[in-house]
């Protein structure tokens, strides 16, 4: 106790924090000792108060472990919102890429109805992203039922050629899409 005093001496008000714990059942308690310099009858005297603040460090615990949350739950809405960004300008692009080539007076008819089926398929793409994250905005509140269903892979490989072809071609490139299906496979 020396060592307060002389801390109380030099500054007037000292307070330190420790815990302790009880025994028999081992709890912890944070303890706050305040000390303060006063006069008493004309005599310098120190004063102190032992004062338990349980409940302001559990409070102190209970905030930062709601500042991790947030912060957490910030970076994955962050994470989620360049996901869909990205998911949404691919569609769009592709759209926007045929919708150009469209404009060519030479382009034969049998082209320009892939193009307009490519850019209709584009915009499909583009409602189902926005429907999706309709959906995961419901199951967030709890408001919907997860149904699982069938994916054609088959299908959306296609797709995704087709989609990606024209444009690849237009900037001079080759686009291969290689896929192996398993002679016993019901997948595809």
């Amino acid at each position: 106790i020396p060592i307060f005093l002389d801390k109380v001496k030099q500054e007037s008000n000292y307070t330190i924090e420790w815990s302790i714990i009880q025994r028999g059942t081992l709890k912890i308690f944070p303890l706050q000792f305040n000390m303060s310099l006063i006069e008493w009858n004309s005599k310098p005297a120190v004063i102190s108060v032992l004062r338990d603040f349980s409940e302001r460090k559990s409070f102190e615990r209970e905030l930062i472990n709601a500042k991790h949350k947030a912060e957490e739950s910030d970076r994955l809405k962050s994470a989620f919102l360049a996901n869909v960004s990205h998911e949404i300008r691919t569609p769009m692009n592709g759209i926007l890429g045929f919708s150009d080539l469209l404009r060519d007076d030479m382009l034969s008819h049998e082209d320009r109805l892939e193009y307009i089926e490519i850019i209709n398929k584009g915009g499909n793409r583009l409602l189902n992203i926005i429907n999706q994250v309709m959906d995961i905005s419901k199951i967030e509140a709890g408001s919907v039922k997860v149904n699982m269903n069938y994916l054609p892979l088959k299908e959306k490989f296609d797709f995704y050629a087709s989609f990606f072809s024209p444009m690849a071609e237009s900037k001079g490139l080759e686009l291969h899409i290689k896929y192996e299906v398993p002679s016993d496979s019901t997948l595809f």
